[in-house]
Order: C-alpha cells, then structure tokens, then sequence
C-alpha cells in the first residue's frame, strides 16, 4: 500500500467496505421489552382511549346492560276529578311502546412471532397500539353518530327494532310522544327536520331544534353537532355569542359599534364553535365534527356525562365486563415469549334512550326535504 498524504476529510469517516451500516443499526435498535412492560403499553392505550370516548361524547349517552326499554305512549291532556262524597275516581291506564337496544361484539388485534418480539422497539409497539386505538375511536364515533343523526330502524333479533328519536311514524314502530303542558302530539310527530335553504339559514335550523326539543319539557344542556364544514357559517350568525379566551383579560371596544354585547369566557377548545341564543332564550353550545356531513345539525338535551337520562344509550355486555375496550391475549408455549397475539375486545352498541323526544336533527338543503347522511 503506497503513502497518501493530506488532511483528511468527512468523506472518509465513514464505515469502510464490508461493514453493513443498516444491519448494524437495525440490531442496535432492539430493546430488550419485557411482557409485562408490553401489557402495561397496551393497557394503558385502552385506557386512555375509553376515557377519550367519555370526555368527548360522554354528554350525549349513557350506558346500560339493559337488552330493551320501554316507556310511555302518547295520552292525553288530562286533568284530576273534583272529590264526591259517594264516587271515587276511574283508574288511569297508560300505554308504553318499546325499542331493542343493539349489541355487537368488535376485535382487533396486534401480535407477531418470537423474533418480531426479540426485536421489537418501544417505537414500533406504539404504533401498533395507534392502529388500535384509531380503530376504536372510529368504530364508536361512525355508530354513534350514525344513531345519532339517522332515522334508520333496524332489526334486532327476530323482531325486535333499534330506533331513532320521534320519526313521524316514518318506521313500523310507531311512537306518540306523552302530552306537557297541555299540549297533545300525534304519531306523525318529527324530529328530523329537512329546511329548504332558498329561505332558511343554520339561526333558523337552531331555533327550530331547541324549539321541538324544549316543547317535551327537557331542561337539560342544549348541546349541537354539525359539519365542521359549516362552523365558519354557523360562528357568524348574528346570535352567536363571541367566545373570548380566557387568556384574554378584557375586550377593549375602542368606541366601535356593532361589536357583540356578551361574551362567552372559556378556554379554547377543539371543534367548539361557539353558543348560539335561541329565540326561546335557550342558550345552545355549538361544536363541530369532520364524520358530519355539510348541512346537518343535530341537537340534545344532555344531563350530564354518562347520565341514563341522556338521549343515547350504549350497551354493553356485562358478560365482558363493564363499557370500555378491554385486553385479551392468544398465548404461546415459550417461557420467556408468552405473547402471540393480542387481542382487543369492544362489545357495545348504540340505540336512542327510554326518552324519544331528547333530540333532534336537521337538514339545510335546497328543496328542503330530509334524507339519512351516511357518516363514515
């Protein structure tokens, strides 16, 4: 080998022929992951995402391992007897209809040989766990949603029906809402609502929802979801009331007019829009959603998180155990491998309330006529 002389440089630093620079980064790469830290992983993913779920729609169901509900059925108006000395009063008879509340078993799984685990990364488990977790927040929210926004009756056993909200009698299971305050209803009844956009805006399909809502006697939160496509729309409404966070210490006018007279003081928040002042005075919190369809808007009115007075319920099977996505595992004969497959199981299914009446859809749309969305 002949004498080279001069400075080196950065190009020869580098690993010299022979020596696979990609083998040897891939095997250094491994890290030694025991099988409980991995359980702990997946674990904990479920965990967080069963508790997502809760925080983000826990206002608009709550859950149940009850297979069908029944309640009231129309009726009228009536009123108490006066007293007499010598008669008593007739006995009142109510009427109930009832609806199935659907359950469907769901899986996914993530899992691999004893070399895919010898040479697994804390990186890659996570993106596996990831894939899991995105399928069970999609699975939720696309039945949700479409219980939600949809008048679909479906079959649930042999004859049993899962229902929307007051649909018209637009299915077989025909439904009269109960009277209040002296108003009566009628089995042609409708909560889902197509406006004809030539004359009608989003104020008008708000105003409309709180209205059909409030006409029962609910008095809980007024909480609606729409498009995230038409929350540019909605946020301008003139009835809107302008958010200001709450890192904002006052709202200087500066003498202009035509500003907002009230604000709203909250912490910014993903997809909320705003809240809306209905023409009853109801005040209506607005978010947004990317799974709804541009120019649909449902309304509820909500008791709380997970309340069983919430106008969705979901079902469980308690044979499963409790509400939640939870962990199960194909194991192997191999002392120190004893993960094959882990499987994650989501048994639940989502059906309207015992109340038909606490929500309410609509639909802006030229012509003015309702179809179902398909939310996907």
């Amino acid at each position: 080998m002949s004498t080279v002389l001069g400075y080196e440089s950065i190009k020869n630093a580098g690993l010299p022929s022979g020596i696979d620079a990609s083998y040897i980064l891939n095997r250094s790469r491994r890290e030694p992951i025991a099988f409980g830290e991995v359980v702990q992983l997946m674990a904990s993913s479920l965990a967080m995402i069963n508790q997502e779920i809760v925080t983000r729609w826990g206002n608009f169901f709550g859950v149940t391992d009850e297979i069908a509900i029944e309640y009231p059925n129309g009726g009228a108006a009536n009123r108490m007897s006066k007293a007499s000395e010598y008669a008593l009063p007739d006995p009142m008879r109510g009427e109930t209809r009832g609806h199935m509340l659907p359950l469907t078993e769901y899986m996914a799984a993530i899992g691999g040989t004893g070399h895919y685990y010898r040479s697994l990364t804390r990186t890659k488990l996570s993106a596996d766990m990831a894939q899991v977790v995105n399928a069970i927040r999609n699975e939720f929210e696309v039945n949700l949603l479409t219980r939600l926004f949809t008048n679909t009756e479906n079959t649930v056993g042999g004859s049993g029906t899962d229902i929307g909200f007051v649909d018209g009698g637009a299915g077989t299971n025909v439904y009269t809402p109960p009277p209040y305050g002296g108003k009566n209803f009628t089995s042609s009844h409708n909560h889902y609502i197509g406006f004809d956009s030539a004359s009608k805006d989003f104020g008008n399909v708000l105003d409309d929802l709180a209205d059909t809502i409030v006409e029962h006697g609910h008095t809980g939160e007024l909480i609606a979801l729409c498009s995230l496509n038409d929350a540019p729309t909605i946020r301008s409404l003139p009835n809107m009331i302008q958010l200001v966070d709450t890192a904002v210490a006052f709202a200087d006018l500066g003498g202009r007019t035509g500003e907002p007279k009230f604000y709203e003081r909250r912490a910014w928040q993903l997809n909320y829009v705003g809240r809306y002042q209905t023409g009853i005075g109801a005040p209506v919190a607005v978010w947004s959603n990317a799974r709804v369809p541009t120019g649909y808007v449902a309304m509820v009115s909500s008791s709380g998180v997970l309340s069983r007075m919430n106008p969705l319920l979901v079902r469980y099977d308690p044979v499963f155990g409790g509400f939640g996505a939870a962990l199960a595992f194909e194991g192997q004969n191999v002392a120190n491998e004893p993960l094959k497959k882990a499987i994650i199981e989501f048994n639940f299914g989502v059906g309207c309330g015992d109340d038909r009446t606490r929500g309410a859809v609509g639909l802006l749309v030229s012509g003015g006529s309702w179809t179902n969305p398909t939310i996907s």
